[in-house]
């Protein structure tokens, strides 16, 4: 009989000052400064006057396990009363108990809940979601629609959130409205208000994140995808168009394209025909120059989706990093495996992975993420308890208590999880392999297959323990092409789903895990290892009176800055004896060294058997030109992506530089504006000046002196 746990209801009665708790850190991460601060920094649970609770990531695991152990405890009985029907693995399973839970989260070695987890799981100081990410509904076509979406990111941004918002709803610029305005502004000035909201509202020292998107079809389409060419403007939200199977087509044929509003509406209000490769021209220079914005592929994210192919369901826009697209109202969760510690002797020629052990980290992370839902149910309800208990008025706080109702009851019903990974690069480089040999891909495709395996398993147990997600209907799954790969490549998952239903309605993607990483010390996500060594920039908490400030960037933000070699090629080093990096196998395996083909064929191996989507940016050299931009988002496409996002160096400000590089003032150089006759299409048209360049707003036409 399990024991019951008992709930976190206190704080430890003692405190520990800042050099007390650096002091355990330096001794737990093996003298790493930046991962030892990272934590401290933003995990670690302290009062208000800074000082802590918790002296190392030990105990904040500790905090977690007893956490999780109590959800899982809710279940404890099921599973003997159902255990016939459950998968061989799920039969003679070991039950989750805390001393079970807490070593899978122990030393960050196998399952790694992600920030937002880790900073107010058990904490009762903290009214906070456990949510990563959300989307909200769409937006309103009205001033007062404009202002409840403004109001509701305030809110969810102040409780850790990430925001998404779709914008293809408001109506285009110069469309009659029935104010004393007369005609509408468009989408493009209402994008300046949400981003001032996210960079407004602060989150313990951290920003809120936004991701706006726009359909492809909209007819202010033209403006949002140059919206960020000026770097000073909507410098608080990322930017995302929504690209169809239908623009794409034109694009390829060199046809017209209609751009129409409403965007899905059977009988528009208005149309306006424009060649499909002005706007491609325009979307591949922006990137080119600016990182923005990004390319989602809207058909493919629906139909190759567990979950947007019900109509209750379906995507509305995506979360800050595109890797979770989502209904609007609501949320996802994200933890992450360690594939890292999955490999027996690493970097030796017996080298080999462990997927047994793989496939009992993935069912059993399944596990938790669906007592993560729990949890976070909980954490909404105590949102609700302090907004009905705040003095404001009523009226007031309904925006507020509307939108934490509405998370709830989408988290109740989906159940929506996202278990990742990280450490790819090194569970790749562990196994004596290069980042983008075919070798490395038939090790990939291996260990998503069997993570995907153990992960539906869990998940269809589970509704034959707890229930399935609300409206689970096998007809609409056959509509979904993801299971229809499951048909074919999972056989006995898919006969058992279509049977038992499963308990969450989408299940896993591949976020970014950078901050993660640093605490992993690990590659992160699936990127490659982006250098051996380098500068990496951490932001400076603004309330640090005394923090060190290497770098002010042309926002005001302030940044510290660290060398940091990798730690898995020091480790290589130490067990191979050799210390010439041009011997490793991280040689000609960093992110700006990969051939980028075969960096979308890796990312199309993952996204073959992961139910969200995939956060990943290609990186390029600063010489590429827009055409092979171009070739990339095609190749991207066509090999059904979900989404991609593409880096050229030195296109605009980041935060890891090479060790001997220093801060450029032509690294921040902003974006000044001049009107010139464009020598393609003769038209007299702003175009956009930063270092010699310029592009046409009108035929997206790029020309550099």
């Amino acid at each position: 009989m399990l024991k019951k746990p008992a709930r976190s209801s206190s704080l430890k009665a003692r405190t520990y000052s800042y050099d007390e708790v650096l002091e355990h850190c330096m001794h737990y991460f093996a003298g790493d400064e930046l991962a030892a601060t990272t934590w401290m920094n933003k995990y670690a649970m302290k009062d208000e006057n800074g000082y802590f609770f918790e002296r190392s990531p030990d105990e904040m695991h500790e905090r977690m396990a007893g956490e999780f152990a109590r959800a899982e405890f809710k279940y404890a009985n099921r599973q003997r009363a159902k255990g016939k029907y459950l998968s061989e693995y799920g039969k003679k399973r070991k039950p989750l108990t805390e001393k079970n839970i807490l070593n899978y989260f122990k030393g960050f070695q196998y399952l790694v809940p992600q920030g937002s987890v880790m900073s107010a799981l058990g904490n009762p100081r903290v009214v906070s979601s456990l949510s990563n990410c959300t989307v909200l509904p769409e937006v309103h076509d009205s001033y007062g629609g404009i202002f409840f979406t403004d109001q509701q990111m305030a809110q969810l941004f102040k409780r850790r959130c990430g925001v998404g918002v779709d914008v293809s709803s408001l109506r285009p610029a110069k469309m009659p409205v029935s104010n004393a305005a007369v005609t509408t502004v468009g989408t493009v000035a209402f994008m300046e208000r949400f981003s001032n909201t996210t960079r407004e509202v602060s989150q313990d020292g951290r920003r809120g994140a936004l991701m706006i998107t726009m359909d492809i079809a909209h007819p202010d389409v033209e403006t949002f995808i140059t919206a960020k060419q000026d770097l000073k403007k909507v410098t608080g939200a990322n930017i995302s168009l929504r690209i169809s199977n239908e623009f794409m087509a034109a694009v390829e044929a060199d046809a017209d394209f209609t751009l129409r509003f409403p965007v899905d509406g059977a009988d528009p209000l208005c149309t306006r025909k424009v060649r499909a490769k002005h706007l491609w021209n325009l979307i591949v220079n922006c990137a080119h120059r600016t990182a923005e914005p990004g390319m989602i592929f809207w058909d493919r994210q629906h139909r190759y989706s567990t979950s947007s192919v019900y109509p209750q369901y379906r995507n509305i826009s995506t979360n800050p990093c595109s890797e979770i697209a989502m209904q609007g109202g609501d949320s996802c969760r994200l933890m992450a495996i360690n594939l890292f510690s999955l490999v027996q002797y690493p970097f030796t020629e017996k080298a080999k992975f462990n997927y047994n052990k793989l496939k009992e980290i993935a069912y059993e992370g399944m596990r938790l993420m669906d007592d993560l839902v729990d949890l976070e149910l909980e954490a909404i309800q105590r949102i609700i308890k302090k907004i009905k208990q705040d003095p404001e008025p009523a009226h007031i706080k309904d925006v507020e208590l509307r939108t934490w109702k509405l998370l709830y009851e989408s988290g109740k019903k989906g159940r929506r999880t996202g278990l990742g990974f990280t450490a790819l690069a090194d569970t790749i480089a562990a196994m004596g392999l290069a980042f983008d040999s075919e070798e490395a891909l038939t090790l990939v495709e291996k260990i998503m297959q069997a993570k995907c395996a153990a992960e539906f398993d869990s998940s269809i147990d589970m509704a034959i323990e707890r229930g399935k997600f609300t409206g689970f209907n096998a007809k609409t799954e056959n509509t979904s092409e993801f299971v229809q790969m499951m048909m074919k490549e999972f056989p006995q998952q898919y006969a058992r789903m279509m049977k038992h239903g499963r308990r969450n309605i989408s299940l896993s993607t591949v976020a970014p895990t950078g901050t993660l990483s640093i605490l992993t010390r690990s590659s992160s996500g699936i990127e490659p290892v982006f250098m051996l060594s380098y500068k990496r920039r951490r932001r400076v908490d603004p309330r640090d009176k005394n923090a060190k400030v290497d770098f002010t960037d042309a926002l005001g933000d302030r940044w510290q800055e660290f060398t940091v070699y990798h730690p898995k090629l020091s480790l290589w080093m130490d067990i191979s004896g050799r210390k010439d990096p041009d011997k490793s196998p991280y040689h000609n395996s960093t992110a700006p060294e990969i051939q980028w083909k075969k960096r979308v064929q890796m990312q199309a191996v993952v996204q073959r058997y992961t139910t969200h989507s995939i956060s990943s940016t290609v990186n390029l050299p600063e010489n590429t030109e827009p055409a092979k931009i171009s070739d990339i988002f095609i190749q991207a496409w066509k090999k059904g992506l979900k989404g991609i996002t593409i880096y050229r160096e030195g296109s605009r400000s980041g935060v890891l530089l090479p060790p001997d590089e220093e801060p450029s003032p032509n690294r921040t150089s902003y974006i000044v504006h001049r009107t010139l006759k464009c020598e393609v299409c003769g038209a007299e048209n702003e175009m956009v000046n930063e270092e010699g360049c310029f592009i046409c707003k009108s035929c997206g036409q790029s020309k550099c002196s």
